[in-house]
């Protein structure tokens, strides 16, 4: 293979930073959310909002940079393939690592992990597999749009999305519609090469926002804040997005590994069945709730480093099997191009 054909198939190290930190949020968002730290007013709870306020920015953030690769690129059916048997894997395995710790194994559980996981365990994945199996449609529309409608679209949408919905109607918006949003605005971005002239300033907007959505949040000032429809959120997201997209990060190894992790220890983390097993029986959120700020971080960064080892491990013997199904495809594929 040609040094070409190899620097094409490598991931941008700079998008897979861009997952990573997704991933770290929506982790530290469940950490307060699941393992109930962010509904106790205790000592730490400026730390538990810093926390919980994350979970909106890293979905919004996997979204876009899905939407950015997407906008260019046809459906593969190989690629959802492999995409719901993962889900699968995953769901079953977790459904005996739950019956391990709790010595509980109800019909819901078997049903829900066994017959339908997309659809009664992740809500991301069922609303993701939606927007990618409609992705074409969708770039169909998308390229019968000159900027200036693409623009409006995008503004007609946040308003009634961010600011109509939750404020006036006190309504929450629709997920697909939602996901279908930040898809026309991660579309958007790529195909108009949206960038920054001066990055320090948004940088300093980036923070600026935060602390001020934090502020917010602590103080009770607005409900839904840390929600899917947080207008602030949103801005940020869509901030940082722009602003690592433009920040040239040579290949990693390193990066790019610890970024393909990243779905499994949703899968891992988020199942509906051994989510409460995973905080309060291995994490045992509920001993750092009065405890020191630093010792509670401190739990929070062990409960990342346990998701990723259990994930680099598990991927591992999950790779090997998936290769024994997909292997002889590509060995075909490569004697086709030979020939």
């Amino acid at each position: 293979m040609s040094q070409e054909t190899n620097k094409l198939i490598k991931r941008e190290s700079n998008f897979e930073l861009l997952r990573i930190i997704s991933m770290l949020l929506i982790v530290f968002h469940h950490y307060s959310l699941h393992g109930g730290l962010v509904q106790l007013k205790t000592p730490n709870l400026l730390v538990a909002h810093i926390l919980a306020s994350g979970g909106k920015i890293g979905v919004d953030l996997f979204i876009i940079i899905s939407a950015y690769f997407m906008a260019n690129n046809k459906c593969s059916f190989k690629r959802l393939l492999k995409l719901i048997l993962e889900v699968y894997f995953y769901s079953i395995l977790m459904m005996f690592v739950t019956y391990f710790f709790t010595k509980k194994m109800t019909y819901n559980m078997i049903k829900d992990s066994l017959l339908i996981p997309i659809f009664n365990q992740y809500w991301f994945v069922k609303i993701y597999i939606f927007i990618y199996v409609f992705s074409q449609i969708l770039n169909l529309i998308i390229s019968k749009m000159n900027v200036i409608i693409h623009k409006l679209l995008l503004i007609v949408s946040f308003v009634f999305l961010y600011v109509i919905q939750p404020i006036y109607l006190k309504q929450d918006p629709n997920q697909y519609i939602l996901f279908i949003f930040l898809y026309c605005l991660g579309a958007y971005i790529k195909i108009y090469n949206v960038n920054f002239k001066y990055k320090f300033d948004k940088i300093f907007l980036i923070i600026w926002m935060y602390i001020l959505t934090i502020y917010i949040g602590y103080n009770g000032l607005m409900g839904y804040i840390y929600a899917d429809s947080s207008f602030s959120l949103l801005i940020i997201s869509a901030l940082l997005f722009i602003l690592l997209k433009d920040t040239k990060i040579e290949y990693n190894k390193i990066i790019n590994k610890i970024a393909s992790l990243c779905f499994p220890v949703y899968l891992i983390h988020d199942n509906e069945y051994f989510r409460s097993v995973f905080w309060k029986n291995i994490i045992h959120c509920e001993k750092f709730y009065y405890a020191n700020s630093f010792v509670l971080l401190g739990n929070v960064a062990f409960s990342v480093i346990l998701l990723y080892f259990c994930a680099y491990v598990i991927e591992l013997f999950r790779k090997y099997i998936e290769n024994l199904f997909f292997e002889n495809k590509k060995e075909e594929e490569k004697i086709k191009i030979c020939t």
